[in-house]
């Protein structure tokens, strides 16, 4: 028996690597960490997407993949909580006037702090 397969050509050679489910949100995140030069910052952005793993932030400053930060994430319903996550830029797709930035969370579990 013969099997056609239907694939987009856009798709050849794509290989989905999350390893978590991603939630599209649109929350409030703040991003704190140093530019390279040193210079420490605070960044306000918004939350595209998050899974146990990491998320998809969109901010104005321009980072660079590596890049270690601090993220907070503004809990919904939650008034001045939010949670806390150390992570790292694993991309950066640079656009104006925000630029999307995906970055990996060191644990799976956050802190919860206020603000």
């Amino acid at each position: 028996m013969f099997y056609q397969l239907a694939v987009r050509p856009w798709e050849v050679g794509l290989i989905e690597r999350r390893r978590a489910r991603r939630f599209a949100v649109g929350w409030p995140v703040k991003v704190e960490g140093s530019d390279a030069a040193g210079q420490n910052f605070e960044e306000t952005g918004r939350l595209q997407n998050l899974s146990s793993a990491g998320a998809l932030i969109s901010i104005a400053r321009l980072l660079q993949t590596g890049s270690k930060l601090d993220v907070l994430i503004k809990i919904p319903l939650k008034k001045d909580s939010w949670m806390k996550y150390s992570a790292e830029v694993i991309r950066v797709e640079a656009s104006k006037p925000d630029s999307s930035v995906a970055i990996r969370f060191f644990t799976f579990r956050p802190k919860f702090v206020s603000q």
